[in-house]
């Protein structure tokens, strides 16, 4: 693949997002550690502890980490209680603006 080509990454079975060059490289971790927990349907239960402890980072980083994907648009956030479900949202691209953040 040529270098200068658009960062692909398999989120869930059959979602692809092209253009990733708007987020770091915490928030690429987290959203690849995040997208092999999505089920069929695109979502996920997946524990932020469970997510830092994979990556090697705080919970306050996947914390933040999530609210910046959720921010540009890669992932939806329900609260569920104490829990979260995360959904990914498919190709997203070009993101939306800042502050747009999608609910479920």
């Amino acid at each position: 693949m040529n270098p200068k080509a658009a960062l692909r990454l398999r989120v869930g079975l059959s979602l692809v997002i092209d253009d990733l060059r708007s987020l770091n490289p915490r928030d690429k971790w987290v959203l690849d550690r995040l997208s092999r927990y999505v089920d069929d349907s695109g979502k996920t239960r997946v524990r932020q502890q469970q997510l830092a402890e994979e990556i090697y980072v705080s919970v306050s980083t996947v914390r933040s980490s999530l609210y910046h994907l959720q921010e540009l648009g890669y992932i939806a956030v329900e609260s569920q209680g104490r829990s979260n479900v995360y959904a990914t949202l498919g190709a997203v691209s070009p993101p939306r603006p800042p502050g747009d953040a999608r609910r479920l």
